[in-house]
């Protein structure tokens, strides 16, 4: 049961131990110079009291912090949750820790979490969420990092999108399809996930091919809309090899599905590869090639730049393509 009259304050753990609260905050700031007894009776006092330190407090009086924000758009997509584990481990790695928060809900709900993150006094954002424009980012007193969103006056990185998509449409020619199809979701011209599209566009000048937008693609959804267009598509071309290049790994996983329940002959007469290399590439039932973003890179990047106070650096990931079982001949 919880106590909610429990005094976590470091005077009560002094007088439980009988010393003094300069010698308590010496214990837990620099605890070498606390002789072997006092530390044994602390010891002692924290279990008897069940005292937990409130690190949040103490980083907030010293002006400084131990942790990191994170805000993401969805933890649906394999590349927010894989790349967010990633995250968190290179910043555990440094001793921080990571405060984490969805923002699917407007401008307004992301504004009150930039200022919840600002109040703890995180040391940076790193932020994926395109709801904000760069241009009001750049307005607030905060370090950020943004990863795969709109430019702005701030460290950002990104994949070399428009290479990933003209290698991942390139390797399709290659495999001999000669019918393409590009399956995406609406987004922003600015949003450099846009340049995908441009990739496929300039790739496939030669060989026939047609673009797909859906509002919603995912797993919780019936994607009947993407399934009947699918189903079209290969009746009319039955006659062709096609080749199917999807924005991201999830969508291509989904496609996959439904191709193999469906009977249909893959890779031999379509193929699919995706883009980001999640780890849902290769928990499918056929291994999906795609498009490698080096989310390790990406992570371990955003993490040292915020905690070494770092402002306005760039990295663009040059992209490479992992080839396996859904495009194999």
């Amino acid at each position: 049961m919880i106590n909610k009259n429990k005094d976590n304050s470091y005077k009560a753990l002094a007088e439980h131990a009988g010393v003094s609260t300069k010698t308590v905050s010496r214990y837990f700031t620099n605890p070498d110079i606390i002789s072997e007894k006092t530390k044994q009776k602390l010891q002692q006092a924290i279990i008897d009291i069940d005292f937990v330190e409130n690190k949040i407090a103490k980083s907030l009086a010293k002006g400084d912090s131990e942790y990191i924000g994170i805000i993401v758009p969805t933890l649906e997509l394999s590349f927010f949750s894989d790349i967010l584990n990633r995250i968190i481990n290179h910043a555990t790695s440094f001793n921080y820790k990571c405060i984490v928060y969805v923002s699917d809900q407007g401008p307004d709900k992301e504004r009150t979490l930039i200022n919840e993150l600002r109040s703890y006094q995180v040391k940076g954002i790193i932020n994926f969420s395109h709801i904000l424009r760069s241009s009001e980012l750049e307005m607030m007193d905060m370090n950020f990092v943004g990863i795969e969103r709109e430019i702005g006056k701030f460290n950002y990185i990104v994949t070399d999108n428009y290479r990933g998509g003209f290698l991942a449409t390139q390797h399709l020619i290659q495999q001999g399809c000669d019918y393409l199809i590009h399956i995406n979701s609406h987004n922003e011209e600015y949003l450099p996930s846009h340049m995908r599209i441009n990739g496929f566009k300039d790739a496939s000048i030669n060989v026939a091919h047609e673009l797909f937008f859906d509002e919603i693609i995912t797993v919780n959804d019936d994607n009947g809309r993407l399934k009947n267009y699918l189903k079209d598509k290969i009746t009319k071309h039955s006659e062709n090899t096609i080749g199917i290049f999807c924005a991201n790994d999830n969508i291509a996983r989904i496609i996959l599905n439904y191709l193999v329940r469906e009977g249909y002959e893959v890779p031999n007469k379509i193929k699919v590869i995706g883009f980001d290399n999640s780890q849902i590439t290769t928990q499918a039932i056929l291994s999906i090639s795609t498009i490698n973003q080096n989310l390790d890179l990406m992570a371990k990047t955003a993490v040292e730049w915020l905690i070494d106070g770092q402002l306005n650096q760039r990295l663009i990931i040059d992209p490479d393509l992992i080839v396996r079982e859904t495009t194999n001949k």
